[in-house]
């Protein structure tokens, strides 16, 4: 079986990283969305399942909740410190729950539970363990009967990226924008807010703006007005989305301002009469002067 190596910086003795490689596969192959988890994230959590499931160096040693094997979050991190030369802070256990089995319980991989199957929540026995189904399929893992056995345990079971994106489906917020084109963003407060941007203010206040990009922390290139951003910016000025929703408006150009006219029209040429007068510096008399006035014809003085 040709095997992907998901951790290409990893340092950790090859035995180990066989066997972290191998979990992530069987993560893979059963459904559960890892393009989106960090390398470090995508260890711990392989580590994790290898812990509670008391995997050192085969799939045949898997147990869980018909082993009754139940590990608390503070056991888990001691045995990956143990068997993987890690340094995780015993204090640090709450993140194992949140964050590092979130995906395998999500998909029932992972189960809390106890001792006792009518034990209560807070029940010193209660620990994880792994699903007996899950258990039973993890044996036949690099074995003939491997790819029937998956078969089996995926027909009739939907999987976790389906039932997340479903589930986020149900809470998306759809957006309209002035050409009509329609799409849809994850939901959220900030989300609400482009939207009421777009649909809204743009309409009343945007004298003809356009919407030249559109970016979701689930799609960050949800909407690109290819065109109209290559011809109205420069390359290095094509805006990126980071976290969150951005929404890019271009002003429309402006109109080529009309050159205004002057306020006055320039005067007729200097009367015979005048002339005498301007030479010898005498005033010529009330009246008689010659005035431009705005919007009236020049006059000439005989």
């Amino acid at each position: 079986m040709n095997m992907k190596d998901y951790f290409p910086g990893s340092h950790k003795p090859l035995a180990s990283k066989t066997l972290l490689n191998e979990a992530v596969e069987i993560f893979y192959q059963v459904g559960i969305p890892i393009e989106q988890v960090t390398q470090r994230r995508l260890e711990r959590m392989a580590m994790c399942f290898l812990a509670v499931a008391g995997i050192r160096d085969s799939w045949q040693q898997t147990q869980g909740l018909n082993e009754n094997r139940h590990l608390k979050t503070r056991d888990i991190i001691v045995l990956i410190n143990e068997q993987f030369g890690e340094n995780i802070s015993s204090g640090s256990y709450d993140d194992i729950r949140r964050k590092d089995l979130k995906l395998l319980i999500l998909a029932n991989i992972v189960i809390n539970s106890a001792a006792k199957p009518d034990a209560a929540t807070n029940d010193p026995t209660r620990g994880y363990t792994i699903d007996p189904l899950f258990a039973g399929l993890v044996k036949t893992f690099k074995t003939e009967q491997w790819p029937a056995a998956l078969k089996g345990y995926l027909q009739d079971r939907e999987s976790l990226a389906e039932i997340l994106s479903r589930q986020r489906n149900i809470f998306k917020v759809p957006i309209v924008l002035p050409s009509g084109e329609m799409f849809e963003l994850s939901s959220g407060d900030h989300n609400l807010l482009q939207k009421k941007l777009i649909e809204e203010f743009l309409p009343r206040f945007g004298g003809g703006s356009q919407v030249l990009y559109i970016g979701d922390t689930s799609n960050k290139t949800l909407y690109i007005a290819r065109e109209e951003r290559r011809r109205s910016q420069p390359q290095d000025a094509r805006p990126t989305c980071r976290e969150g929703t951005a929404a890019v408006l271009l002003p429309p150009p402006r109109r080529a301002q009309p050159q205004r006219q002057p306020a006055t029209t320039p005067c007729a040429p200097l009367s015979r009469t005048r002339q005498p007068w301007l030479s010898s510096g005498r005033t010529p008399r009330q009246g008689a002067s010659e005035r431009c006035r705005i919007g009236q014809a020049p006059s000439t003085i005989l």
